[in-house]
């Protein structure tokens, strides 16, 4: 993507962290039908997409580093090395939820931002791959960096 529209970055708002909109069942008819959702989303692309300071505030920044040509691979090998892992990373992704399940009555993070109930389920699976505290930090980094790009 290259661009978000206001009324697009309006709606993935209200889908990240749970609302929705009424519309008319049929173009025809008077009956109003409810959506009401929440999801979690991917976006993709080269710059800053996300501007508008409310979805920022909902959004995880991942800047990924380009591929050196002599590290690129076909894409059957590519995905044969991803089958070949596939199995332990579903595992450690359970070992994290597991660890996360466990402790997260005992979670009560000192800051809580925007997106708090997600905030505190990080912090509960944290510690099954991360010193404590990791997590909030590249959150925090994250944060700081949404502002900017607001401003």
């Amino acid at each position: 993507m290259s661009y978000l529209s206001a009324d697009v970055s309006d709606a993935m708002c209200r889908l990240a962290t749970g609302g929705g909109f009424s519309t008319r069942a049929l173009f025809t008819d008077d009956e109003e039908k409810l959506f009401d959702g929440q999801r979690p989303q991917g976006l993709n692309g080269i710059g800053a997409i996300v501007s508008r300071p409310d979805l920022l505030d909902r959004t995880l920044s991942v800047h990924l580093e380009a591929i050196p040509d002599a590290d690129r691979k076909l894409e059957d090998d590519l995905w044969a090395a991803f089958n070949a892992s596939a199995p332990r990373m579903l595992g450690a992704l359970y070992d994290a939820v597991s660890h996360g399940l466990k402790h997260m009555d005992e979670v009560r993070p000192n800051r809580l931002p925007r997106m708090a109930d997600f905030t505190r389920w990080s912090v509960a699976c944290e510690p099954a791959y991360q010193p404590e505290g990791t997590f909030m930090m590249a959150y925090g980094s994250n944060i700081d960096e949404a502002a900017d790009i607001a401003l």
